[in-house]
C-alpha cells in the first residue's frame, strides 16, 4: 500500500491525455511530469513537489481545467500530504476534487480526489474535514480501487480523533482503515495490524474508567489478533540488531493488551511460530531473584506498562535490552534494564516438545502504582 501504487494507477490515463499534445520537443507539461516521476522514483520529495507544481502550472496555462490538470493537481496534493504537510495540500486538492466531480471520465477517480481533499481539509479546517472524510469513507466501503487512499484518509482521521479524545470517532475510523488493507505482503500486515492496534487503543481509552467494561474484551481480542500476525516478523533480527518496525508494532500491541484488558479477561497465549512455521518455545527466566521488587518503583508510583525487546545468544544469556514500547514514556536505562540483565532465558516446561528457542524475546511489565508489579 504505497503512494507509488496510486501513482501507477493514474499514469496510463495521464499518458493518454498527454499523447494528444506530443511532438518532437516535449512541452512543459510533459517535461515537468517526467521530472516529477523521476523524483518520486528516487525518493526526492522536494524535487517531486517542485516538478509537480510546475507541471500543474503549465497545464493550467495551456488547458485551463481540461487536459491533465485534475491529475496534476492531485499529484501535487499527494506529495504534500504524504510529506506530512496536509494543510498545504488544500488548494491543489480542492482543484482536483472540483474537476474530477464535474467530469468523472477525465481519468481521476472522484472518490480518490474527495478522500485526498478531506485529508487536506482535516488539517486546515478540522470540522469540515471530519464531515468530508466520514462521507467519503462511507462511500469507499467495498471499493477496492480506492483502498490505498481510503486507508491513509481513515488513518489520518483516526489519529486526529485520538488526539482530540473523540474515541468513538477514532474507533470507527481505525476500523475503516483496517478494512482497506486486504493484502498479505509484509507491508500490508504491518499497516493492518498497526491500525488494528490503534482501533483497540481507542476502545481502551473510551472505557478507561471502567476496568470491567465488556468492550475491553473486544480490544483485547483485536490486540491478540495483531500480536499473532506480527509475531513471526517481530522475532526476525535486523543485521545491525536495531529495533525493527515489526518489533515496535508488536511491542505496542503487547503493551496495550496487558495494560487495557478488562479485570476478568483471561490472558490467552498467542501462537508462537516463526516465518518458517517452526514452533517457538515459551520462555522462562532464571537468575532474577528479587527482580520484581526492584522494578516496583520504576514508574515512580504511577500506573503504566513497558515492553522490552531482549536479544539472547544461543545459551540464553542476554546480549542486549531495548525499550520497545512504554506508556507513559519512561527512561529505563538505570531503573529496570540493569536488573533484567541478571536474567537467563530457558525453555519453559509448558513448551511444545519440538520447539525452538527464540533469540528475540519480548518481556511485558505492568506497573500498578503502589501495588505489586506484574511481569508477563
Amino acid at each position: 500500500m504505497t503512494y507509488i501504487k496510486t501513482l501507477r494507477a493514474l499514469t496510463l490515463a495521464f499518458v493518454c491525455v498527454l499523447a494528444t499534445h506530443a511532438n518532437a520537443t516535449p512541452d512543459p507539461v510533459t517535461w515537468n511530469y517526467e521530472q516529477y516521476r523521476a523524483a518520486i522514483d528516487r525518493g526526492d520529495t522536494p524535487a517531486a513537489e517542485a516538478a509537480a507544481a510546475a507541471a500543474l502550472a503549465a497545464s493550467q496555462e495551456r488547458d485551463g481545467e481540461g487536459g491533465a490538470t485534475a491529475t496534476l493537481a492531485y499529484n501535487l496534493a499527494l506529495v504534500r500530504i504524504d510529506d506530512g504537510r496536509p494543510a498545504e495540500a488544500l488548494e491543489p486538492a480542492t482543484l482536483a476534487r472540483r474537476i474530477a466531480e464535474a467530469n468523472p471520465t477525465i481519468g481521476l477517480d472522484p472518490l480518490n480526489a474527495r478522500l485526498v481533499y478531506g485529508q487536506a481539509q482535516l488539517a486546515a479546517s478540522p470540522a469540515q474535514g471530519v464531515a468530508t472524510l466520514r462521507t467519503a469513507l462511507t462511500d469507499a466501503t467495498e471499493r477496492r480501487a480506492v483502498d490505498d487512499r481510503a486507508f491513509r484518509a481513515a488513518a489520518a482521521l483516526g489519529a486526529w480523533a485520538l488526539e482530540q479524545e473523540q474515541y468513538g470517532l477514532a474507533r470507527s475510523a481505525w476500523a475503516q482503515a483496517v478494512s482497506h488493507v486486504n493484502g498479505q505482503a509484509p507491508a500490508d500486515i504491518l499497516a493492518r495490524e498497526r491500525a488494528r492496534t490503534a482501533q483497540a487503543v481507542a476502545i481502551i481509552a473510551e472505557h478507561a474508567e471502567s476496568p470491567r467494561a465488556a468492550a475491553r474484551d473486544q480490544a483485547y481480542a483485536l490486540l491478540t489478533d495483531a500480536m499473532d500476525a506480527l509475531y513471526p516478523y517481530a522475532i526476525e533480527r535486523a543485521d545491525d540488531n536495531a529495533l525493527t518496525p515489526f518489533q515496535a508494532a508488536y511491542a505496542e500491541a503487547a503493551g496495550w493488551r496487558s495494560y487495557g484488558r478488562a479485570a476478568y479477561t483471561p490472558m490467552d497465549s498467542i501462537s508462537l511460530r516463526d516465518l518458517r512455521g517452526q514452533t517457538l518455545c515459551a520462555v522462562s527466566w532464571s537468575g532474577g531473584s528479587g527482580v520484581g521488587a526492584l522494578l516496583a518503583g520504576a514508574f515512580d508510583g504511577s500506573t503504566g506498562v513497558a515492553v522490552f525487546r531482549i536479544l539472547t545468544d544461543n545459551t540464553g544469556d542476554i546480549s542486549s535490552i531495548d525499550v520497545a514500547f512504554a506508556t507513559p514514556p519512561q527512561e529505563f536505562s538505570s531503573s529496570v534494564i540493569p536488573h533484567l540483565e541478571r536474567l537467563n532465558a530457558h525453555r519453559a516446561s509448558r513448551s511444545a516438545r519440538d520447539c525452538v528457542m527464540p533469540q528475540v524475546i519480548f518481556q511485558t511489565i505492568v506497573f500498578y502504582g503502589d501495588s505489586a508489579t506484574r511481569r508477563r
